[in-house]
């Protein structure tokens, strides 16, 4: 069982695998944190700790949580099996073989890590179990964004590649204050750098689709 977990305090602790091996974490991947400090604040008081786990250097992970303002536990699994063992990070020369994600084997996902969320127990023994976990898609119920899209005439408006990706920037990086924006989103982020047309919230739904056809 991972060491961060059993650092937890508390009786339960839920864990986002959030993926951010790089500078920038995948835009889905940060608008679900973009959640998590509101509650967080409140379920704290409830016997709940929260720990966020990436296999990027520590030092990354600190800058880009810094950067998004952030206050969360970020923990960095890069000397542990953690994320294998939950089968969020996948070798890369196993890949091409398929890999088991989301309790199914799927074809090569085109990317080395998937998000997925955990939830972990300690007894009063101070034994640990996993008493849930979600993956790909499962995750769009801590999305509070998607709650008020849902009540409005067009709804979640997802129409080019049908999920979130259609529209979420990080939240630093949208071209306006969403009042006074342009007719058409433009594809183009910060620096006029594209967003990457693989990250891996949208692989995440790409291969749970694939493994269920």
């Amino acid at each position: 069982m991972s060491p961060f977990i059993n650092r937890q305090r508390r009786r339960a602790a839920a864990d986002p695998k959030h993926v951010s091996a790089d500078e920038e974490g995948c835009p889905g991947c940060s608008l679900l944190s973009d959640h998590v400090d509101g509650a967080r604040q409140h379920f704290e008081h409830n016997d709940v700790s929260f720990v966020a786990v990436s296999r990027g250097p520590i030092e990354k992970l600190q800058a880009y949580r810094k950067r998004m303002d952030w206050t969360f536990r970020w923990v960095s699994s890069a000397n542990s099996d953690f994320n294998f063992d939950y089968h969020v990070s996948f070798p890369k020369d196993a890949r091409e073989r398929g890999v088991y994600y989301n309790f199914e084997e799927v074809p090569d996902p085109g990317i080395d890590e998937l998000p997925g969320i955990s939830v972990f127990y300690r007894d009063e023994d101070g034994a640990i179990y996993r008493t849930y976990s979600t993956y790909g898609r499962g995750g769009e119920m801590f999305l509070g964004v998607y709650d008020w899209l849902d009540v409005v005439p067009k709804g979640r408006n997802e129409t080019k590649n049908g999920n979130l990706m259609d529209w979420v920037r990080r939240h630093d990086s949208y071209e306006d204050d969403g009042r006074t924006r342009p007719a058409a989103l433009s594809p183009v982020g910060p620096a006029g750098r594209a967003h990457p047309e693989t990250d891996c919230c949208s692989a995440a739904a790409a291969a749970s689709s694939s493994a269920r056809r």
